[in-house]
């Protein structure tokens, strides 16, 4: 047999980047933090392992009871700790101490503590004195500090306060980013002119992107080596091509600009199955119904029309105010329609009483449904998405997302990564900006595009593949 190690040099990690020691005193801090004493002593007694040692305890007592120059006495001798720790934590507790004196006015305390036991310390830093009487603030509230500056100075010998939760927050935020687009992968180059429009099929194994040239380009996403090629080009539309919706099973594909027809094609064979349109007028947005039996279209006289897949006019909602620019609309799963309404508002139709979501100070430009269909991600003109819960009996703004750059041109946004946790979106800077969808905090800029980025599209099956679609005409898959 060889050499056993030491019991403190024993690693509990994978990576040897914790020791055991270290680990069963995170876990019995963890305990006692949780008023699970009797579990946490258990630990202690079985492992022979002890949160802090007799001296580590006697110093906390003596901090605790506000014996400062014991407690001065017994820091030195505590294990582990070296000279520069000593002298951190001895200037913690006589900046308590001297807070103490003066709350109590104790003056002759003050003048012994700043003789005989600060300006010892200040003999080689001149400004530390100045600190110690104008920068410290003498209060009752201060002394409450003391502890956790000690912990954070002696992190070895006082285990700061929930470590092992802080530890796994960590770890887990850490996984959650992992995955997170951060380069490109691919540039794809599908079109002659500025790319408008770009989105994953439900399954993941699509994409498809429209342009200003007339073109809608479907690529196929290889589930081995996750490689986007081109699958096939539909030709058919004489106007630019601003917007597309997938059918529920993927299969099928409609596709629209402003004042063009909707077509709906097959994309396995390419097939042109139908067009739909209303005489004197154009469309600007299409979704399909959520059992795919039936498409709705938004079109320029304000109305939002329902075709059967075969062309026949199903219904007709005539919404004096809902916006003619705004080219979004959808639908949930439970059949509430999702338009522009006027120019600062957006319009839920299908409840029992329709619900109106308000912008505050900004007006609509496009927004996004999430897979849910609880949330809504709205755009707005002066560069701030707010991000609604829709599912509410009253629509409201739970987070807003800034940073990116809108100025002329129209950008989208999605959600997207694992859970639908973080949010995308396009800018007039040439960057993707991503943002966690819990803080709000901007995580990525993705920079490779060299003109504006007007939409994005997370693929709804990999969390780590996104896609950008720009007006410098290429397609880049990030990963």
């Amino acid at each position: 047999m060889g050499i056993q190690p030491r019991e403190s040099q024993v690693i509990a990690g994978s990576q040897t980047l914790i020791k055991k020691v270290e680990l069963v005193r995170f876990m019995v801090e963890a305990l006692n933090s949780f008023d699970y004493k009797e579990t946490a002593m258990c630990l202690e007694r079985e492992s022979g392992i002890h949160l802090h040692s007799q001296r580590v305890k006697l110093f906390m007592e003596q901090i605790i009871k506000g014996e400062w120059d014991e407690s001065l006495s017994t820091l030195p001798s505590i294990e582990s700790i070296d000279e520069k720790s000593v002298e951190s934590a001895s200037v913690a507790i006589l900046q308590h101490k001297l807070s103490e004196a003066c709350i109590e006015k104790n003056f002759v305390e003050v003048l012994n503590t700043l003789k005989n036991q600060i300006a010892p310390l200040c003999k080689n830093d001149k400004h530390l004195m100045a600190r110690y009487l104008l920068n410290r603030s003498h209060s009752k509230e201060s002394l409450g500090e003391i502890m956790p500056n000690l912990r954070n100075i002696l992190p070895r010998q006082l285990i700061p306060e929930r470590r092992l939760a802080n530890l796994v927050d960590r770890a887990l935020l850490d996984e959650k980013y992992t995955h997170i687009p951060s380069k490109t992968l691919q540039i794809l180059k599908g079109h002659f002119d500025e790319v408008w429009f770009v989105q994953f099929s439900h399954n993941g194994k699509y994409l498809a992107s429209s342009s200003r040239d007339y073109r809608v380009v479907i690529w196929e996403v290889n589930e081995a080596t996750h490689e986007v090629s081109l699958m096939r080009v539909l030709r058919g539309h004489s106007k630019p091509v601003s917007y597309m919706s997938w059918s529920p099973d993927d299969t099928q594909l409609l596709t629209c600009g402003q004042n063009e027809r909707v077509r709906r094609w097959n994309i396995l064979s390419g097939e042109l199955l139908r067009e739909y349109f209303i005489w004197g007028t154009g469309t600007f947005s299409c979704t399909w119904a959520p059992k795919g039996d039936c498409i709705l279209a938004g079109l320029a006289d304000h109305t939002i029309i329902v075709w059967s897949l075969e062309g026949k006019e199903m219904h007709r909602l005539e919404e004096p105010h809902v916006s003619s620019w705004t080219s979004d609309l959808a639908i949930t799963s439970n059949g509430v329609i999702i338009t522009a309404f006027d120019l600062d508002s957006i319009l839920l139709l299908g409840y029992e009483k329709r619900k109106l979501l308000e912008v505050e100070d900004g007006e609509v430009l496009t927004f996004c449904l999430s897979e849910d269909g609880d949330f809504l991600l709205v755009s707005l003109l002066h560069e701030e998405i707010q991000l609604w819960n829709i599912g509410l009996e009253e629509p409201v703004i739970v987070k807003t997302f800034e940073g990116h750059k809108r100025q002329k041109f129209i950008v989208r946004t999605c959600f997207g990564g694992k859970g639908q946790g973080f949010v995308a979106s396009g800018s007039e800077d040439t960057q993707v900006y991503v943002w966690d969808r819990a803080s709000g905090e901007i995580i990525r800029k993705l920079e490779g595009h060299s003109r504006t980025v007007t939409c994005v599209s997370w693929n709804p099956t990999n969390p780590s593949m996104l896609a950008s679609a720009s007006d410098d005409g290429t397609i880049r898959i990030w990963g």
